[in-house]
């Protein structure tokens, strides 16, 4: 194993290159940039194909994979086509990946898994891309709409439910496409999205991000350790782990990627945001009074 860096954590090729840009050389970089524009294709081609690609040498492509962890250019495409697997994954498979004779009690696996994950999650988020989502999602100059698919909208509407006690101009995109296509139309560039885009990643949620990042709006991705295909635009990527006790993916690590985010974005915002809540409660108690009293009086026929 190369002495320059420690073996993977995880399968996810492109996040651990993009968490050692600092430690590569401007040749290097180069490398990871053209991985990047098409991932993971490029990352399968020979070193010659990608070395063609990035505009650099074939042994910059090789110290490049060293620098990720990896002996050898070969151990560098094999977790690559690990990962393909992996993304592609069904519950179907997993079901039939699982072992039949658990010894364990149900609760025990769960304590030991989802501890683990979430771990693993913390553990490897980026305070870099954290400081910068935090950012963006606490100034309240810049809209923010949030999108999800299939389960991973209710991630979506936690997070959005949240900010828009703290801050104004937020909101979720409409159901369907042809509420996404509405809101991708109104998007520009003063505007953020915040994608949550899980393996089996929905179509409709990847096109509203390239549609929106069309129209200038910057990218925050929630995601698997795989990536969506949004990561080629997002300005900043949040990978949560999946690891469950069903065959079915967790959404408890990237839940407390959430709350982190909220509890965040409360500390950047600072008073206002208290201020905007007790507003808020006030606003909620008088509706409230009003429908009491309105439903008290006689009703004329």
């Amino acid at each position: 194993m190369n002495d320059q860096a420690k073996p993977l954590t995880r399968t996810n090729v492109a996040e651990e290159a993009r968490r050692r840009m600092g430690r590569l050389s401007p040749a290097e970089r180069k490398v990871a940039r053209a991985l990047f524009t098409a991932y993971p294709v490029a990352g399968l081609e020979t070193v010659a194909e990608l070395a063609r690609r990035a505009q650099v040498s074939g042994p910059t492509v090789v110290r490049f994979a060293a620098k990720l962890g990896y002996d050898h250019y070969a151990a560098f495409q094999q977790a690559l086509k690990d990962e393909l697997v992996a993304r592609h994954s069904t519950p179907v498979r997993q079901i039939a990946a699982r072992p039949l004779d658990h010894q364990d009690p149900v609760l025990t696996r769960a304590h030991q898994r989802f501890s683990d994950a979430l771990t693993q999650t913390l553990d490897e988020l980026s305070p870099h891309d954290l400081a910068g989502c935090v950012k963006l999602l606490a100034d309240s100059r810049r809209p923010v709409t949030g999108v999800g698919g299939r389960f991973t909208r209710g991630l979506a509407e936690y997070l959005i439910g949240h900010l828009q006690q703290l801050r104004p101009n937020v909101a979720m995109a409409g159901d369907g496409p042809f509420g996404k296509t509405s809101r991708a139309l109104d998007m520009a560039r003063r505007d953020v999205l915040v994608a949550f885009d899980f393996r089996r990643y929905s179509k409709d949620t990847v096109e509203f991000a390239r549609a929106a990042h069309r129209r200038g709006s910057t990218v925050i991705l929630v995601t698997d350790p795989w990536l969506s295909p949004i990561a080629e635009l997002a300005k900043f990527t949040l990978p949560a782990a999946v690891e469950a006790v069903s065959p079915f993916d967790s959404l408890l690590p990237a839940m407390a990627i959430v709350d982190i985010l909220v509890a965040a974005v409360i500390d950047e915002i600072g008073e206002s945001a208290e201020q905007r809540v007790r507003q808020m409660e006030n606003l909620a108690a008088g509706a409230s009074d009003s429908r009491r009293t309105y439903a008290s009086k006689p009703q004329q026929k």
